[in-house]
């Protein structure tokens, strides 16, 4: 199983060695690798939980709860045919919240 999680303000991917899946995270631009703890991580940008998701079609994923929030938030306002800055500044306003909660 993949799990990705929200670690020290990154977005990190978590699965037992498996080299396609390595090939797979080296196809995102940004990753590097934490030698100490033995995961993948991201910059938290924008859109980088939906490539992550787009690099594993059809794999058994596992989503950190806030994450998925953020994401589900992200895809309805994009749908909805909001401008981009108006999605990122919405997304940025409830995760400020959300962390003074």
């Amino acid at each position: 199983m993949i799990s990705v999680e929200k670690i020290d303000g990154r977005i990190a991917v978590k699965f037992p060695y498996n080299t396609d899946h390595i090939e797979k995270i080296k196809s995102i631009d940004g990753y590097r690798w934490h030698i100490q703890k033995k995961y993948w991580y991201f910059p938290n940008n924008d859109g980088i939980v939906e490539k992550i998701l787009s690099a594993f079609p059809g794999e058994d994923i596992s989503i950190d709860l806030e994450l998925k929030e953020f994401y589900t938030l992200e895809r309805e306002l994009v749908s909805r045919k909001y401008p981009f800055t108006v999605v990122q500044g919405f997304i940025r306003i409830t995760h400020k919240q959300s962390k003074n909660s």
